[in-house]
């Protein structure tokens, strides 16, 4: 339950500055698209754009800015 909630709000912040962390990265981008199970991030990595795949069950907290 607590899974659609939080998919529901972050489909609300798609385009927006995010930082998502899980137990092993920080990742800080662009929130592109969620979908029921991934977030996907956009992130300049200093070699250009590279889209992130993250799934919900390793996502520990996102800040946004």
């Amino acid at each position: 339950m607590f899974r659609n909630s939080f998919a529901a709000e972050l489909r609300t912040r798609v385009g927006s500055n995010a930082e998502i962390a899980t137990d092993s990265s920080l990742t800080e981008g662009v929130i592109l698209k969620v979908t029921s199970q991934l977030v996907i991030v956009e992130e300049d990595s200093g070699y250009g754009p590279e889209k992130v795949y993250i799934a919900f069950n390793f996502i520990n907290f996102v800040r946004f800015s």
